[in-house]
Formats: C-alpha cells, sequence, structure tokens
C-alpha cells in the first residue's frame, strides 16, 4: 500500500469512528483480501491522500463498492436515534407528514410492491395512517423506518422496526425504493448502515429480513448487510412463504 509510517493503534480516531471490536478482524481481512488480489497501484498525491488502482473488473468493482459502502457507513454514521444516519452518499431521515405523498407514490407502484402486493395503498388516507403508524414507532423507541436521501431526492425508505419473529423480539428491516434507483447500490449502501447502527445499538437484538422467495434482488441486499440465510426461521406472511435472513440467532 504505502512505505510511509503510519500510526496502527487506532489512538487518532474517534470513538463513533471505530467498528466494534469483535468485527475489527474481519472487515481488516476483507480489505487484505482486495488488495492481495486487486492492488495494481498506489499514487500519493497528497499527505493526506492515498490513490490506489484496482482491476477494473466487475466483480473487484462490486467488492470494492461494498466495503467503501460499508466503512463509511461506520466513519459517518450518526445515531439514528438522533433522527439521521449519513452514509457515503445518503441520508437515512425520520419521516414527516411532508413524506406522505412519497409513501402513497412509492406504496401505490405495482413495481415497487410486485413482491409484496399486501403493502399496496390505494388512497392518500391510506397513506397517512401508515405514516401515523411509522411516526407511533418513531415515539415509542427513538428510531424505525427512514427516507432515504440522495442529490437533493428522496428515493424511498429504508430503516428497522421492533417485531416479534418465533416469541423473540427482533428489528425488521424494511428497504423500498422507487424503481427509478434501483441498480445503484442505493438499497444496499442504506441497509449496511442500518444494520451496522442496530448492531452497535443492540446487539444482542438479531436485525431479519423477511424476503419474497422470488425476489432475488433483496436477497441479495439482505447479504451484502450482513444478513444470512436462517431457513429454520422461515415462516408464512401476508403474501406468502417469507425467506428469513438474520443478523445472528440464539
Amino acid at each position: 500500500m504505502s512505505d510511509h509510517q503510519i500510526t496502527t493503534d487506532g489512538s487518532w480516531v474517534p470513538d463513533a469512528c471505530t467498528l466494534p471490536t469483535a468485527e475489527r478482524p474481519v472487515r481488516l481481512a476483507e480489505f487484505d483480501q482486495l488488495f492481495r488480489d486487486a492492488l495494481r497501484g498506489v499514487e500519493r498525491p497528497s499527505a493526506q491522500h492515498l490513490r490506489l488502482r484496482l482491476d477494473g473488473t466487475p466483480q473487484v468493482e462490486e467488492t470494492a463498492r461494498d466495503l467503501t459502502a460499508r466503512e463509511s457507513s461506520v466513519m459517518r454514521s450518526r445515531d439514528l436515534g438522533a433522527e439521521e444516519l449519513v452514509t457515503a452518499r445518503l441520508a437515512l431521515r425520520r419521516p414527516t407528514p411532508a413524506d406522505i405523498d412519497l409513501i402513497h407514490a412509492l406504496h401505490s407502484d405495482p413495481r415497487a410492491c410486485a413482491h409484496n402486493p399486501s403493502d399496496m395503498l390505494s388512497t392518500r388516507a391510506e397513506a397517512e395512517d401508515r405514516y401515523q403508524r411509522w411516526d407511533e414507532h418513531w415515539q415509542r423507541w427513538g428510531f424505525g423506518y427512514g427516507v432515504v436521501h440522495a442529490g437533493g431526492l428522496r428515493l424511498g425508505f429504508c430503516g428497522v422496526k421492533v417485531m416479534a419473529l418465533r416469541r423473540r423480539e427482533v428489528l425488521n428491516l424494511f428497504y423500498r425504493l422507487d424503481p427509478a434507483a434501483w441498480g445503484d447500490g442505493i438499497a444496499s449502501e442504506a441497509a449496511t448502515a442500518v444494520v451496522g447502527w442496530a448492531a452497535a445499538r443492540g446487539p444482542g437484538c438479531p436485525v431479519i429480513a423477511r424476503v419474497r422467495p422470488g425476489n432475488t434482488g433483496s436477497q441479495r441486499v439482505a447479504v451484502r448487510a450482513g444478513l444470512h440465510r436462517a431457513e429454520h426461521l422461515d415462516s408464512h406472511g401476508e403474501d406468502g412463504l417469507d425467506w428469513i435472513f438474520t443478523s445472528h440467532w440464539p
């Protein structure tokens, strides 16, 4: 990487900018693997900047984007309980009444709800009711589903809510974006930030994602966010069988 001496004891990094201790060896191993396999050159434009040249293959690009998004969410995230979570490209903020139209627009779009038709809304009054339920969760727990902002646009929603699975309290991970925002890693970046926040806030509480078997895109997002398949927890929801992905399970 560089022949310049650097501080490795972490003393220069604020506490809010470090991974939980148990996760650090795994993240270091992921970066080491990427650099061993794909690093082709190093430049130092200034004392504060290091430019790494990697292989330009799609797999390397996907891996680098994923690691960067996860690292950025740790380095820059604020407490979701303070109503904002910031990543490299996104800001997740508590919904307000001004977001009711977005709730209605997104949940009346058959493409956005193709795998979960029971989430569809017909009227703005239904959107107002859904917003009210989301807001009540925020009032009770201090966190909940957030609006995904990027470049001055509102792209959809991502966050967690408290629910029960197999008589155990869990945090249900939810992400739903405007189809126009699909395919750019936005859902993965937002979900990764939320899962990271949840792990830091309460590591004993599992984060779960309920995904329909045919929704391969949502399954990829869950895995990229750090969840893994838990077939023994699969259950039937309002739209049929839900595949369960979880951060951990006792």
